[in-house]
Protein backbone atom coordinates (compact mmCIF):
# COMPACT_ATOMS: atom_id res chain seq x y z
CA UNK A 1 0.00 0.00 0.00
CA UNK A 2 2.78 2.39 0.80
CA UNK A 3 4.51 1.79 -2.38
CA UNK A 4 1.13 2.62 -4.20
CA UNK A 5 0.60 5.67 -2.36
CA UNK A 6 4.34 7.05 -3.50
CA UNK A 7 3.18 6.33 -6.90
CA UNK A 8 -0.02 8.49 -6.85
CA UNK A 9 1.32 11.38 -4.67
CA UNK A 10 4.62 11.31 -7.41
CA UNK A 11 2.19 11.47 -10.27
CA UNK A 12 0.05 14.29 -8.75
CA UNK A 13 2.83 16.31 -8.15
CA UNK A 14 4.14 15.95 -11.80
CA UNK A 15 0.67 16.99 -13.22
CA UNK A 16 0.40 20.17 -10.24
CA UNK A 17 3.77 21.14 -11.84
CA UNK A 18 2.54 20.71 -15.82
CA UNK A 19 -0.16 22.77 -14.57
CA UNK A 20 1.92 25.74 -12.86
CA UNK A 21 4.67 25.65 -15.96
CA UNK A 22 2.06 26.03 -18.85
CA UNK A 23 0.50 29.39 -18.25
CA UNK A 24 4.37 30.71 -18.32
CA UNK A 25 5.04 28.78 -21.33
CA UNK A 26 1.78 30.56 -22.98
CA UNK A 27 3.61 33.60 -21.91
CA UNK A 28 6.73 33.66 -23.34
CA UNK A 29 4.67 32.80 -26.60
CA UNK A 30 2.71 35.85 -26.40
CA UNK A 31 6.07 37.83 -25.47
CA UNK A 32 7.91 36.52 -28.48
CA UNK A 33 4.56 37.41 -30.36
CA UNK A 34 4.73 41.11 -29.32
CA UNK A 35 8.29 41.54 -29.95
CA UNK A 36 7.96 40.53 -33.74
CA UNK A 37 4.44 42.59 -34.15
CA UNK A 38 6.58 45.33 -35.90
CA UNK A 39 7.60 42.98 -38.84
CA UNK A 40 3.75 43.17 -40.09
CA UNK A 41 3.63 46.82 -39.98
CA UNK A 42 3.12 48.23 -43.66
CA UNK A 43 6.47 50.08 -43.36
CA UNK A 44 8.53 46.98 -42.54
CA UNK A 45 7.03 45.05 -45.13
CA UNK A 46 7.66 47.96 -47.81
CA UNK A 47 11.55 47.42 -46.18
CA UNK A 48 12.24 43.95 -45.20
CA UNK A 49 15.66 44.84 -45.57
CA UNK A 50 15.66 48.02 -42.57
CA UNK A 51 16.16 47.12 -38.74
CA UNK A 52 13.46 47.24 -36.20
CA UNK A 53 15.40 50.06 -34.70
CA UNK A 54 15.19 52.12 -37.96
CA UNK A 55 11.25 50.97 -38.42
CA UNK A 56 10.55 51.93 -35.10
CA UNK A 57 12.48 55.47 -34.99
CA UNK A 58 9.94 56.36 -37.38
CA UNK A 59 6.61 58.16 -36.03
CA UNK A 60 3.70 55.96 -36.29
CA UNK A 61 2.08 57.73 -39.30
CA UNK A 62 4.81 56.91 -41.26
CA UNK A 63 4.97 53.18 -40.11
CA UNK A 64 1.94 52.75 -41.85
CA UNK A 65 2.62 53.48 -44.53
CA UNK A 66 4.30 51.70 -47.79
CA UNK A 67 7.21 54.82 -48.44
CA UNK A 68 10.53 53.48 -49.40
CA UNK A 69 13.24 54.06 -46.68
CA UNK A 70 16.74 55.50 -48.07
CA UNK A 71 20.11 54.61 -46.26
CA UNK A 72 20.40 58.49 -45.63
CA UNK A 73 18.01 58.41 -43.35
CA UNK A 74 19.41 58.01 -39.76
CA UNK A 75 17.27 57.73 -36.61
CA UNK A 76 17.09 60.61 -34.96
CA UNK A 77 16.65 63.02 -37.61
CA UNK A 78 13.92 65.01 -38.05
CA UNK A 79 10.75 63.94 -40.14
CA UNK A 80 9.16 66.65 -42.22
CA UNK A 81 5.87 66.15 -44.47
CA UNK A 82 6.50 68.21 -48.47
CA UNK A 83 5.33 70.78 -46.86
CA UNK A 84 7.94 71.35 -44.66
CA UNK A 85 5.60 70.83 -41.79
CA UNK A 86 6.42 68.00 -38.91
CA UNK A 87 5.26 64.79 -38.59
CA UNK A 88 3.24 64.26 -35.67
CA UNK A 89 4.13 62.26 -33.19
CA UNK A 90 7.99 63.05 -32.36
CA UNK A 91 9.41 63.84 -29.40
CA UNK A 92 10.51 67.30 -29.09
CA UNK A 93 11.11 68.08 -25.38
CA UNK A 94 10.58 71.51 -25.38
CA UNK A 95 8.94 74.10 -27.50
CA UNK A 96 12.31 76.11 -28.80
CA UNK A 97 13.17 73.04 -29.89
CA UNK A 98 9.97 72.26 -31.99
CA UNK A 99 10.07 76.02 -33.05
CA UNK A 100 14.29 75.43 -34.04
CA UNK A 101 13.30 72.49 -35.90
CA UNK A 102 10.27 73.78 -38.00
CA UNK A 103 12.45 76.60 -38.96
CA UNK A 104 15.02 74.03 -40.34
CA UNK A 105 11.58 72.26 -41.91
CA UNK A 106 13.60 73.16 -45.18
CA UNK A 107 16.71 72.40 -44.98
CA UNK A 108 19.55 75.31 -45.26
CA UNK A 109 22.83 75.81 -45.30
CA UNK A 110 26.05 76.61 -47.19
CA UNK A 111 28.23 73.56 -49.21
CA UNK A 112 32.07 73.91 -50.71
CA UNK A 113 31.52 74.26 -54.27
CA UNK A 114 35.12 72.89 -55.48
CA UNK A 115 36.98 74.76 -57.93
CA UNK A 116 37.00 75.20 -62.01
CA UNK A 117 33.65 72.38 -62.54
CA UNK A 118 34.91 70.00 -59.81
CA UNK A 119 32.18 68.97 -57.39
CA UNK A 120 32.80 69.44 -53.85
CA UNK A 121 31.60 67.23 -51.09
CA UNK A 122 27.67 66.16 -50.89
CA UNK A 123 26.06 67.87 -48.13
CA UNK A 124 23.41 65.95 -46.59
CA UNK A 125 20.49 67.85 -44.42
CA UNK A 126 19.76 65.88 -41.20
CA UNK A 127 16.07 66.77 -41.32
CA UNK A 128 14.13 64.02 -43.43
CA UNK A 129 11.53 64.49 -45.96
CA UNK A 130 8.68 62.04 -45.68
CA UNK A 131 7.72 62.10 -49.39
CA UNK A 132 4.74 60.89 -51.66
CA UNK A 133 3.59 59.23 -54.86
CA UNK A 134 4.24 62.11 -57.86
CA UNK A 135 6.28 64.40 -55.43
CA UNK A 136 9.12 66.66 -56.67
CA UNK A 137 11.46 67.99 -54.37
CA UNK A 138 12.86 71.82 -54.57
CA UNK A 139 16.50 72.83 -54.43
CA UNK A 140 17.75 76.58 -54.59
CA UNK A 141 21.12 78.58 -53.84
CA UNK A 142 22.07 81.96 -53.37
CA UNK A 143 25.22 83.73 -54.63
CA UNK A 144 28.58 82.49 -53.42
CA UNK A 145 31.47 84.07 -50.98
CA UNK A 146 32.81 85.05 -54.79
CA UNK A 147 30.22 86.03 -56.43
CA UNK A 148 30.70 83.04 -59.30
CA UNK A 149 28.55 81.18 -60.90
CA UNK A 150 28.25 77.35 -59.63
CA UNK A 151 26.76 74.12 -61.11
CA UNK A 152 24.46 72.29 -58.90
CA UNK A 153 23.44 68.76 -58.45
CA UNK A 154 20.64 67.83 -55.99
CA UNK A 155 19.74 64.60 -54.68
CA UNK A 156 16.04 62.78 -56.07
CA UNK A 157 14.80 59.44 -56.73
CA UNK A 158 13.95 57.74 -60.09
CA UNK A 159 11.80 54.13 -59.73
CA UNK A 160 13.28 51.19 -62.15
CA UNK A 161 11.20 48.70 -63.62
CA UNK A 162 10.94 46.84 -60.18
CA UNK A 163 9.63 49.84 -58.65
CA UNK A 164 12.50 50.55 -56.76
CA UNK A 165 14.04 53.92 -55.61
CA UNK A 166 17.12 54.89 -56.97
CA UNK A 167 19.12 57.70 -55.73
CA UNK A 168 19.97 60.21 -58.00
CA UNK A 169 21.87 63.16 -57.89
CA UNK A 170 20.09 65.54 -60.33
CA UNK A 171 22.22 68.35 -62.88
CA UNK A 172 19.81 71.45 -61.19
CA UNK A 173 21.70 74.28 -63.00
CA UNK A 174 24.45 76.54 -63.92
CA UNK A 175 24.34 80.13 -62.32
CA UNK A 176 24.74 82.73 -60.23
CA UNK A 177 22.06 81.88 -58.24
CA UNK A 178 18.63 79.67 -58.57
CA UNK A 179 15.39 80.20 -56.61
CA UNK A 180 14.16 76.70 -57.24
CA UNK A 181 14.39 73.35 -59.59
CA UNK A 182 12.80 71.11 -58.57
CA UNK A 183 13.74 66.99 -59.03
CA UNK A 184 11.80 63.45 -58.80
CA UNK A 185 11.80 62.79 -55.30
CA UNK A 186 8.35 60.50 -55.22
CA UNK A 187 7.28 57.62 -52.65
CA UNK A 188 11.05 58.07 -50.44
CA UNK A 189 11.97 58.90 -47.50
CA UNK A 190 15.09 60.80 -47.47
CA UNK A 191 17.08 63.34 -46.49
CA UNK A 192 17.88 66.26 -49.16
CA UNK A 193 21.48 66.95 -50.03
CA UNK A 194 23.38 68.70 -53.03
CA UNK A 195 27.02 69.37 -54.29
CA UNK A 196 28.37 72.29 -55.79
CA UNK A 197 31.26 73.28 -58.23
CA UNK A 198 32.40 76.42 -58.99
CA UNK A 199 33.31 78.06 -62.38
CA UNK A 200 36.13 79.41 -60.93
CA UNK A 201 38.40 79.15 -57.48
CA UNK A 202 36.66 77.25 -54.97
CA UNK A 203 33.70 79.10 -52.50
CA UNK A 204 30.97 78.44 -50.43
CA UNK A 205 27.35 78.60 -51.00
CA UNK A 206 23.88 79.06 -49.80
CA UNK A 207 21.84 76.46 -50.56
CA UNK A 208 18.50 75.10 -49.54
CA UNK A 209 16.26 71.93 -50.13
Amino acid sequence: MRHLRTILTAIVAGSLALSVAAPASAESSVQASTADDWRNLPLAKANPAASKDVILSLPEKVQQSDAYIDSSYTPGDTVHYPDGSLVEGQDLSTTEAKRAVEAAALCSGNLAAGSYGSFGPEAVCRSTVWGKRGYRHTYSWGVGSLNTAVCMKGRGYYFDRNGTPVKTMYNIGCALWNSGVSVKWGNVIGNPSARGASQGLAQTVPWQG
